[in-house]
């Protein structure tokens, strides 16, 4: 399950002595980057593999974004 992280102080969790805004500690943000950086990634690696290239630096890289994103935004449901 993917789950974005907001900072204690975010708008979001000004209830209930104030009504919840809209995100502002960059929560969201962060998690679109990421995404966006995991995908550039897997472009990487799906055009090394049409052109027939070395893999071992595409695929390294692929797969560090992929832990990365296990680690910062996929909370284990036993969690």
């Amino acid at each position: 399950m993917i789950q974005i992280r907001h900072k204690s102080d975010c708008a979001l969790h000004n209830a209930p002595a104030y009504e919840p805004k809209p995100c502002d500690c960059g929560g969201e943000r962060a998690l679109l980057d990421w995404l966006v950086e995991i995908i550039r990634r897997g472009d990487l690696l799906v055009k090394a593999i049409e052109n027939g290239k070395n893999l071992t630096k595409v695929n390294t890289d692929f797969k560090v974004g992929l832990d990365v994103l296990r680690e910062k935004l996929i909370e284990e449901e036993n969690e």
